[in-house]
C-alpha cells in the first residue's frame, strides 16, 4: 500500500512539473510572438516611410513600378518629392490586422499604400473622389463641386491581394443644393433606387455614427529634434484644442485641424503652425462630412522652435 502510495505521489509530481514547463513554453513562445509582431510592425512602417522618401519602389496600377517621389497630384501636378507638408494616417483599411499607409497632399489628394506579399502597391485618388475618409476605410466622394448639379456618395475601400476595389454603398443625384422632399434628389442604396424615405431610414440605421480618420503631418527626414507631430502636439497642448474637435451653429459644423503651414529650415529653424477649421453645412438626414467643406480657414498662428520646442506668437 505504501509503495502504491508513493508511485502515485511522483507521478503527481512528475504531472506538475510537466504542466509548469508547458506553460513556461506556451509563455516563451507567446512573449516571442508578441515580439515577431511588433517588430514586423515597426518593419511594414519602416518600408512605408522608405517609399515615401523613393528608397522603395512602389507598383501602380496605372503608372507600373514608379519611385513615389516622381509621382505628381493631380489636383496641382506637384510631384510628391516636392512637397514641403504632406501628411498621413495609419490605419488597417480593410481589417486583416495589416496596416495601410494613407498620405493626403496639401490640396487633399490621396495616396494608399499596402504592403502585399513584400511588395508597395499604391493606389491614388484626387480631392473630389476621396474625402474624410473614415477609420473602417469608407468615404466621401463627389463628381462636381456644383452642388445644385452633381453625383456624391458613400463608398468602401475593399482590397484583395494587390486589387484595390471600390463598393458603392449609395449615390445621390442631385438637381438643387438641398432636398428639402420636392423630388429633386434622387437616391441609390446598392445600386438600386430607393424612396426618400428609405434612403433616410438606410442612413440613419448604417452610415450616421462613422469616425473619420485624423491626418498628421509627416516627419520621415528626423532633421531636428523636434519632429513636425511634436510641434503640433506643442500647438495643441497651448492653444487647448485637439485636431477631431469638432463646433457647430446654425446649420454648420466646423471641423478642427492643427496643421502645420510651413517647415523649417536652415534660415528659419522653426515650424510654423496653424489651427485650421473646415465648415460644413448640415442637411435634414445627410452626415455633416458627406459633402466637401463649404470652406477652410487658419484662424490662429503658432511658431514651434523645431530645436527647442519653444512656442510663440507669430
Amino acid at each position: 500500500m505504501k509503495k502504491t502510495l508513493a508511485l502515485l505521489t511522483c507521478l503527481m509530481l512528475l504531472l506538475s512539473l510537466f504542466s509548469c514547463r508547458t506553460n513556461e513554453q506556451e509563455g516563451e513562445a507567446t512573449a516571442n510572438l508578441d515580439a515577431s509582431a511588433l517588430s514586423g510592425n515597426d518593419a511594414l512602417m519602416q518600408t512605408y516611410e522608405s517609399a515615401i522618401k523613393g528608397d522603395t519602389p512602389v507598383f501602380d496600377e496605372d503608372l507600373g513600378v514608379i519611385k513615389l517621389t516622381d509621382y505628381r497630384f493631380p489636383s496641382d501636378n506637384v510631384r510628391l518629392g516636392e512637397c514641403d507638408i504632406l501628411y498621413k494616417v495609419i490605419l488597417d483599411v480593410d481589417g486583416d490586422g495589416v496596416n495601410e499607409y494613407v498620405i493626403q497632399s496639401p490640396n487633399k489628394d490621396h495616396i494608399l499604400l499596402r504592403c502585399y506579399q513584400g511588395r508597395v502597391y499604391s493606389y491614388c485618388f484626387d480631392a473630389k473622389s476621396l474625402f474624410n475618409l473614415n477609420t473602417d476605410g469608407s468615404f466621401y466622394w463627389v463628381d462636381s463641386y456644383d452642388l445644385s448639379n452633381c453625383t456624391r456618395g458613400y463608398s468602401r475601400i475593399v482590397l484583395d491581394g494587390a486589387s484595390l476595389h471600390i463598393q458603392e454603398l449609395y449615390r445621390i443625384k442631385q438637381t438643387s443644393t438641398y432636398d428639402e422632399g420636392d423630388g429633386t434628389h434622387t437616391y441609390f442604396v446598392d445600386g438600386k433606387q430607393i424612396t426618400r424615405k428609405a434612403f433616410r431610414d438606410y442612413y440613419d440605421s448604417d452610415c450616421r455614427n462613422q469616425k473619420m480618420a485624423i491626418f498628421s503631418p509627416i516627419d520621415i527626414s528626423c532633421a531636428y529634434p523636434i519632429s513636425s507631430e511634436r510641434a503640433c502636439e506643442l500647438a495643441s497642448d497651448h492653444w487647448g484644442w485637439e485636431s477631431g474637435a469638432t463646433d457647430g451653429a446654425a446649420g454648420h459644423v466646423y471641423l478642427l485641424n492643427i496643421v502645420v503651414l510651413e517647415m523649417p529650415s536652415g534660415d528659419t529653424p522653426s515650424y510654423r503652425i496653424g489651427c485650421r477649421w473646415e465648415q460644413y453645412h448640415t442637411h435634414v438626414f445627410d452626415s455633416v462630412y458627406a459633402q466637401p467643406p463649404s470652406y477652410v480657414r487658419v484662424y490662429e498662428e503658432l511658431i514651434v522652435d523645431a530645436l527647442t520646442g519653444e512656442v510663440r506668437e507669430p
